[in-house]
Order: structure tokens, then C-alpha cells, then sequence
């Protein structure tokens, strides 16, 4: 005997039955797959309400008060800025109007405290001695640029400055007058009794104070970059117990320079080996170089820097 096929909606209820019934069993598991993407959806706007929250407090915003000393006022009187900020307010203002900072040569650690007018040393070699003599000789004057009062920055930036102070990530504001440490300015000769200065300025309102000192400026000619990259190195090796660095502050390599070309090699001071988005003091070095490059030859001129340093001090 032939049994007659089940029809189509049997078929489908069996199965639905039978599903329910797994369904059923595992009722938990079901439970969690449900609840899990709403809890991260909870966690999440909980996580950013708690930032907003902190981000929201004072110390995470730019200083505010009321104008011409008042103690009180209304918010909408209030103005915001550097000079209503305190140290971890000041980060978050926004300054519609930076500073423009003078370019200072990176130094190493000055050791020479006892002895204000501590020479600062600087190697160059080429293949025309006699030239690459006199572009020497006229990188640092024998007396600094006659300073103006009411544009100080300006009249700084015309000498050869340069700070121990690491630099910064930005230029907004110049460790080397923000540290406390002296800048120096080199000149072939310092005074007898270098007692240097300090001059104001300001920023935002704020007036800082600044201690300029005399640094003597010496050049060292060498035989080649080689016996440059040798000096650099040694020196690096022999202080490296005492954590600083002979008073190397840049190296040149003249090349073939003459009257109608100028080719030179840079060599400058970087503070760390480490990869720290810091800046770097180059750019006064490649300007004593365009300037000397300006004076004493008619052509173009190549520059090419290399690393003060241990490591990428070798070309």
C-alpha cells in the first residue's frame, strides 16, 4: 500500500515546532545576543558623558575673568585669554596673534656657569681652505646688533643666538626664552666682565623676563669631514658618562665653494635620539649659510644637514 506525501503546511508546522522547542532550550543564549549590543550602546554613551564631563571642568579650558580687575561680572562680560588662564589653562587659548620668535642655534648643556664667556666651538673644512677661511670669519661679529627697545624680537633675531633649552613641539612658544635659561649671542670677543642683560616682553599680556649673555663664537678648521665626524664622534663618546657634549655647536663642509658655486654641508645639534615630534634648531644655521653664500658668491646655492649626533653623524 502507498502512503499519500504530507502536504505543504504539515510540513511547515512540524518545523516550526520543532524550532520553537531548540529555541526554547536555549532561551539564554538568545537572551545575550539580544543584550550585548545594547549594553555596548549603554557603555558607550556613559564612557562619553564621562568625557564630556571632565572635559567640561575648568581646568580643561582657557582661562576666563572679568575686564579691568573686576571681581564680578557676568559671563557674557567675561573675555578669555593667556593672561586669565593659569599653567594647564593656558595650553587650550587660542592666540589670534603668536609671537615671532628669533631663530636660535641648538647649544649643548652649558657647563661653564663660573666662567660667563664659555666659547661655543664650530668645525668646518672644504677643499679651498682660503674661502671657506674667510666665510669663517665673518659668521659672528665682534659686537652685537645695536638693539631696539620697542621691537626687541626684531633686533635680537639680526645676532647669532642659540639656548640650550630643548626645543619644543611647535613654535608657539620658544622653550629658549620660556625655560628660564639664558640666551646666548656669539661674537668673535666677549667683554671682560660679561654681565650681559635682561630685557621684558610679552605675550598675550603677559611680560616675561629674559637673561641674554655673551657667548664667544670660535671657528676650528679641520682637514675633512671625516676628522669633523670623528671629533663629533669622540667627544660624544668621551662626555657621555657626564651626559652632555663638548661645546660642538654645528659643523660646515665648504666642498668645492668658491667665488661662483657655494656647496655646503650642515652639520647641527639635535637634544634626543628619540622620535618625539620635536623641532629642530636648523634654520639659523642655513641662514648664516644663504647670508654668507649672498656675500661671497654669485651662483646657486646647495645645502645638505646632517645629524650632530652619534648616530646619523656619519655620511
Amino acid at each position: 500500500m502507498v502512503l499519500n506525501p504530507s502536504s505543504f503546511w504539515p510540513q511547515a508546522n512540524a518545523l516550526f515546532r520543532k524550532s520553537l522547542t531548540f529555541q526554547k532550550r536555549n532561551v539564554k543564549t538568545n537572551i545575550r545576543l539580544i543584550l550585548l549590543p545594547l549594553i555596548l550602546c549603554v557603555l558607550l554613551i556613559l564612557l562619553q558623558n564621562f568625557i564630556d564631563t571632565q572635559l567640561d571642568k575648568p581646568e580643561f579650558k582657557c582661562g576666563c575673568g572679568c575686564p579691568n580687575n573686576r571681581e564680578n561680572c557676568d559671563d557674557s562680560e567675561k573675555l578669555c585669554g593667556v593672561q586669565y588662564s593659569e599653567d594647564t589653562q593656558a595650553v587650550f587659548c587660542e592666540i589670534p596673534n603668536p609671537p615671532q620668535w628669533p631663530p636660535l642655534l641648538q647649544f649643548p648643556a652649558v657647563y661653564c656657569k663660573e666662567n660667563d664667556s664659555c666659547p661655543f666651538n664650530m668645525l668646518f673644512t672644504a677643499e679651498n681652505q682660503s674661502f671657506a677661511q674667510i666665510v669663517a670669519d665673518n659668521m659672528f661679529p665682534s659686537s652685537p646688533t645695536v638693539m631696539n627697545s620697542s621691537d626687541i624680537m626684531t633686533s635680537l633675531a639680526s645676532n647669532v643666538l642659540g639656548s640650550a633649552a630643548p626645543p619644543g613641539a611647535n613654535s608657539f612658544l620658544e622653550p629658549g626664552f620660556t625655560s628660564g635659561l639664558p640666551v646666548y649671542y656669539l661674537q668673535t670677543q666677549c667683554p671682560q666682565y660679561n654681565s650681559g642683560f635682561t630685557f621684558p616682553y610679552q605675550i598675550e599680556g603677559i611680560t616675561f623676563k629674559q637673561d641674554i649673555r655673551c657667548g664667544q663664537g670660535i671657528n676650528f678648521w679641520r682637514n675633512s669631514s671625516d676628522d669633523i665626524n670623528n671629533e663629533i664622534y669622540q667627544n660624544y663618546e668621551r662626555n657621555n658618562s657626564e651626559g652632555r657634549m663638548d661645546q660642538i655647536v654645528s659643523a660646515f663642509d665648504f666642498l668645492n665653494s668658491n667665488g661662483n658655486v657655494f656647496d655646503v654641508t650642515v652639520w647641527y645639534m639635535q637634544t634626543s635620539n628619540k622620535v618625539d615630534n620635536k623641532l629642530s634648531r636648523v634654520p639659523r644655521s642655513v641662514n648664516l649659510c644663504i647670508l654668507l653664500a649672498a656675500t661671497h658668491t654669485h651662483t646657486h646655492t646647495h645645502l645638505y644637514a646632517l645629524l650632530l649626533n652619534r648616530k646619523l653623524n656619519l655620511r
